[in-house]
């Protein structure tokens, strides 16, 4: 819809990480497992009083992903996500000290 407005393309991608610590844990007072929260892929480069979402190193490594891919979109206009890098971050655990 919005691409059909103003005549633009519209990049989206899909973030199925689940850091160790989540935004929906402080929002919803649980620890629960309720999947990847609307806006969690934003705490990995914005920094919020909420969660600190680089505790672990595997944390880390998806912030560095995350921050390289958002900055290399809005400097060459291009995405460097791969479906091996989309494969690798949807498998892995939130406690895995791999990335």
């Amino acid at each position: 819809m919005q691409a059909k407005v103003n005549q633009n393309p519209v990049w989206y991608y899909y973030f199925s990480y689940r850091g160790t610590q989540r935004l929906s844990n402080s929002m919803s007072g649980t620890t629960e497992n309720y999947g990847v929260f609307h806006a969690d892929d934003t705490l990995f480069v914005l920094s919020t009083p909420w969660v600190n979402p680089t505790t672990t190193q595997t944390d880390r490594n998806m912030q560095k992903q995350l921050i390289d891919f958002w900055i290399h979109f809005a400097t060459e206009n291009k995405h460097i996500i791969s479906v091996l890098w989309y494969m690798k971050l949807n498998i892995k655990s939130h406690n895995t000290e791999k990335c």
